[in-house]
C-alpha cells in the first residue's frame, strides 16, 4: 500500500465539483467542494484499502450556497445528501468489503 504525507497527516483539497468524483484511498483526508450543479456525486475509497477504523476518515464539505452533494460508499450505495453550507464527518467502522461500513455526522458550516 502507498502512502502519501498528504495522506498521514491529513492534508487538504479544494475543488470546484463539476462532475462525479472519487475519492482515492491515499488522498487527503479534508475535501472542501463548491458543485456547479446539485446531485454531483463523490464516491469514497474502496474501504479494504484503509487500515485504520475510526476517524474521522474524511471531512467532506459543501461550500456552496444552492447546491447539494450526493456522498456514496465504494459500490455507489448513497450514504448521504449533503446539503448547500453542510460537513460531513466520515467515519470508518468496517473494511470487511470495497463498500466498507461508514459513519456519517453532519454538521452546518458558518
Amino acid at each position: 500500500m502507498m502512502w502519501s504525507q498528504e495522506s498521514w497527516y491529513g492534508g487538504a483539497k479544494g475543488a470546484a465539483l463539476a462532475a462525479d468524483t472519487e475519492i482515492i484511498h491515499i488522498d487527503a483526508r479534508v475535501h472542501a467542494y463548491d458543485p456547479t450543479a446539485g446531485g454531483f456525486k463523490v464516491k469514497l475509497p474502496d474501504a479494504r484499502r484503509l487500515r485504520e477504523i475510526g476517524g474521522p476518515r474524511y471531512v467532506i464539505i459543501n461550500e456552496d450556497f444552492t447546491h447539494s452533494i450526493i456522498l456514496t460508499d465504494n459500490a455507489g450505495t448513497t450514504l448521504v445528501t449533503i446539503l448547500f453550507r453542510e460537513a460531513a464527518r466520515v467515519y470508518l467502522h468496517d473494511n470487511s468489503t470495497a463498500a466498507g461500513g461508514w459513519y456519517i455526522r453532519k454538521s452546518q458550516v458558518n
